[in-house]
This record gives structure tokens, C-alpha cells and sequence, in this order.
């Protein structure tokens, strides 16, 4: 709300460098009005922090939210890890391949992630629902076992095995 966002704005003004004062700020300008702003603020905060990938990933999101498809797609893949891809701007482009109706690409960049980060929660998650919605049992059952292995005391991933 106004506050939120007054009390990010008050920060940036006193620390103009501190690393973290654009993506708060960012993450307050979010709706329709302000999304150019907040997109504005997004980049000024790659430039002082390249490799934090929440802002990265913030990027792909207001792109979104403004239908530049294209560029959202793009900002899955930065420059800054061109030679280390990050598992959550791997499952975000995972997540726009799907709205763009391409599964397999989906798949692809969602197994990516889990290559990475065996431990991806979120990306077991697409998987088995993308595996269950094409019919590949055998996957899918791969994908459920891990979501069991990673929170076995939790009924929702254990669902995914009936």
C-alpha cells in the first residue's frame, strides 16, 4: 500500500546505493499505474546489483503483467548468467513457454532447473502437472517422488502419488 511504498521510497532517497533499495522499491510499483516506474526502478538496481536474481526475476514479471511477451521471454536469460542459468529464471521461462502453449519447451527449461537444483520444489511441482497433462506416467511418477522425498510430512505432495 501507500505506505509500503512511501517508507521504499524514503529509503532511496537516503541510501541511493544500498543494494537492496530498488528491488523494495520496485516491488511496491507494481500495479498498472506504476509498473513503468517500478520497471524503471528494476533496471536501475540490475546496474548496481547484476547478479541479484530476484530483480531478474521481478523483471520477467512486470514484462509480463505489460504483455511484452517477447521481452519477458528474453529477460529469462541474462547476460550475467549466460554461463551460470539460475533455476528460478529457468522455471520462469518454463512458466512462459507454457502460457505460449509450447509444453515441451516447458519441460526442457523446468528440467534445466532441477538438473541445478535437485531440491526445486517449485519446479518438481510443474512437472508432475505438466507430465500428468500429457500423459507421461512414468515422468510424472519421478516428479511426485520428489516432491514426497522433499516434504514427505506435508498430505498435498503425497496426493500426487493417487
Amino acid at each position: 500500500g501507500y505506505l509500503a511504498e512511501k517508507t521504499a521510497r524514503d529509503f532511496v532517497k537516503a541510501k541511493p546505493y544500498h543494494p537492496r533499495g530498488p528491488y523494495r522499491l520496485a516491488q511496491q510499483l507494481c500495479d498498472q499505474e506504476n509498473i513503468l516506474e517500478g520497471l524503471e526502478w528494476i533496471e536501475k538496481g540490475i546496474a548496481m546489483t547484476p547478479m541479484q536474481v530476484e530483480l531478474h526475476t521481478l523483471k520477467v514479471h512486470y514484462l509480463s503483467r505489460l504483455h511484452r511477451w517477447d521481452d519477458a521471454l528474453a529477460a529469462c536469460s541474462p547476460k550475467e548468467f549466460a554461463q551460470h542459468p539460475q533455476p528460478a529464471l529457468l522455471v520462469e521461462r518454463a512458466d512462459l513457454l507454457e502460457h505460449r502453449g509450447d509444453i515441451e519447451g516447458a519441460i526442457d527449461a523446468t528440467k534445466q532447473a532441477v538438473a541445478i537444483d535437485a531440491d526445486y520444489y517449485t519446479a518438481w511441482t510443474r512437472l508432475a502437472d505438466w507430465y500428468r497433462g500429457i500423459g507421461n506416467r512414468k515422468a510424472y511418477l519421478e516428479a511426485a517422488e520428489n516432491l514426497v522425498r522433499l516434504n514427505p510430512n506435508s498430505a498435498i505432495p503425497h496426493g500426487y502419488l493417487y
